[in-house]
């Protein structure tokens, strides 16, 4: 009995050591430590994000109305902007491209969940259907001049998606709070074709009309 006991003993020091050399070498792999903290979180974020910008890299394009309020126009989303908020998981920001801009519920697991299932559909105020347009801001844009050939899509939406930390749907739909405006900022790269180059919550004034809008935007060109 002493030396079956001996025995065990001897075995479960072995299967220790075998523990310890196989956790050394993946710590050694990951070449950082830290990742074995988080790495369920990170696989988490990555699932989370894995469709939707799927999904916004193949929109390619939205509806919209031209500046003059005339014409139907194309505005296709810039690549670079969408990749940097990738990048830096700016879920909020590419749910409100998903479903404001583009017009479709973020395509993330379960999306509904939330809301019972029930789809809410569009907007009705959208970029095809805006309730200002204002062309030319009073303010930098990026280079020298190109503030002025900036036009604004001004959207009265009621409801967005947020992010959630939810093992079931990161994305639920929520009441805009009141007083709220959404701006989407873009130029034109042709005929009838404005690129989307970014896009944020306002606030509203008094009369609907963006805040301080005469000291905004150089024109106002649509009223809805």
């Amino acid at each position: 009995m002493r030396h079956l006991g001996a025995f065990q003993w001897l075995v479960n020091c072995v299967f220790r050591v075998l523990a310890t050399v196989i956790t050394l070498i993946y710590v050694l792999q990951c070449k950082n430590p830290l990742k074995l903290c988080l790495n369920w979180e990170l696989s988490f974020n990555a699932s989370e994000m894995m469709t939707l910008p799927d999904r916004i890299r193949g929109l390619q394009e939205a509806d919209g109305l031209h500046p003059s309020g005339n014409d139907p126009i194309k505005m296709p989303v810039s690549a670079a902007v969408v990749k940097q908020l990738v990048a830096l998981h700016e879920n909020r920001r590419l749910f409100e491209l998903s479903y404001l801009i583009a017009g479709q519920r973020p395509e993330v697991n379960n999306v509904g969940f939330h809301e019972n299932e029930s789809d809410p559909g569009p907007q009705e105020s959208s970029l095809a259907a805006p309730k200002y347009i204002y062309c030319g801001i009073k303010r930098p844009f990026q280079q020298e001049g190109e503030d002025g050939k900036i036009c604004v899509h001004i959207l009265e939406p009621t409801h967005t998606f947020k992010y959630v930390a939810s093992m079931v749907c990161v994305a639920k739909l929520v009441p805009v709070p009141e007083g709220l405006l959404f701006a989407v900022y873009s130029r034109e790269i042709g005929t009838n074709r404005f690129e989307i180059l970014n896009w944020e919550w306002i606030e509203a004034g008094p009369d609907g009309r963006p805040v301080d809008a005469q000291d905004r935007y150089d024109e106002e060109t649509y009223c809805g």
